[in-house]
């Protein structure tokens, strides 16, 4: 997981011994903003100078290009030092302009 006041990225491997999948999401605030709670409708791969929102879900050999997504973050807590201690998002992806769409919830809770 890596976090930044405008993005926070995780990355969560499985077997690493035997090359097991992995999968991976990005969540940006749009260009010159902070990530808060609130809900991002209009996400791209990767925020844009137009103000967009960035959002990408991929692993284990997929993802897509083209992507339209929204994402609604529910909880962000940081500790004084920054680092962050709480996150959940619901989020929806489509890939190529489909109409099929990934829905889902990333909710992530710090140990210790």
């Amino acid at each position: 997981m890596t976090a930044y006041p405008n993005v926070i990225s995780f990355l969560v491997k499985g077997d690493v011994e035997h090359s097991g999948p992995w999968w991976g999401a990005d969540f940006y605030a749009p260009n010159g903003q902070v990530l808060a709670v609130g809900h991002y409708p209009d996400a791209r791969s990767h925020p844009t100078l137009e103000g967009n929102p960035g959002f990408n879900i991929s692993g284990d050999g997929r993802g897509c290009g083209g992507i339209r997504s929204s994402f609604t973050v529910h909880e962000l807590v940081w500790d004084h030092d920054g680092t962050l201690r709480r996150f959940r998002a619901d989020f929806e992806q489509r890939c190529e302009n489909t109409e099929a769409a990934l829905r889902g919830t990333w909710d992530f809770t710090a140990s210790g």
